[in-house]
């Protein structure tokens, strides 16, 4: 089994719908508008042929954005893919994104994970307890130290 331990929730999404057969991830090939998507790596399949899949945008004005997929035309090996609700900012060249199947939602795929890390949390993790960071009661914020992956309590003393 490969390992998962330091990768992104993105990357564990993409991993899941990868092993699902339920995910295509690419970039838009040019600027499109808040309602559209264009893209030149969806070559197979005609017209029509995305309506119900979800959109799921990783990088961008629209990152972490979830949109559902109204339309789709084809054109000279150009895809436009009309999307619904509209966006917060224009799709631009570039912007990733991933094309999910309609029975996938990503939204719900990261749910999934949520409650997969609750479940592990005290079960998975190797516990350690970190000390160095003492406080004189007046100093509110700690850097995080950068060998520490997961918080799962944070204990004071107030006497």
């Amino acid at each position: 089994m490969p390992a998962i331990h330091g990768r992104t929730r993105e990357q564990l999404r993409q991993h899941i719908g990868r092993t699902l057969g339920a995910v295509h991830i690419s970039s838009a090939a040019s600027n499109g508008s808040t309602t559209t998507l264009v893209t030149d790596t969806l070559v197979l399949g005609g017209a029509d042929n995305h309506i119900g899949s979800w959109v799921r945008f990783t990088s961008g004005d629209d990152d972490a954005e979830t949109r559902r997929v109204t339309d789709s035309a084809i054109s000279s090996n150009v895809t436009t893919l009309t999307i619904k609700p509209a966006l917060s900012a224009t799709s631009s060249s570039g912007d990733g994104y991933e094309l999910w199947k309609g029975d996938y939602n990503p939204d719900d795929i990261d749910d999934f994970i949520n409650q997969a890390i609750m479940t592990a949390t005290g079960w998975v993790y190797d516990p350690i307890e970190n000390i160095s960071l003492h406080g004189d009661g007046k100093q509110a914020r700690f850097d995080i130290p950068s060998g520490i992956s997961m918080i799962s309590k944070v204990e004071y003393r107030d006497k």
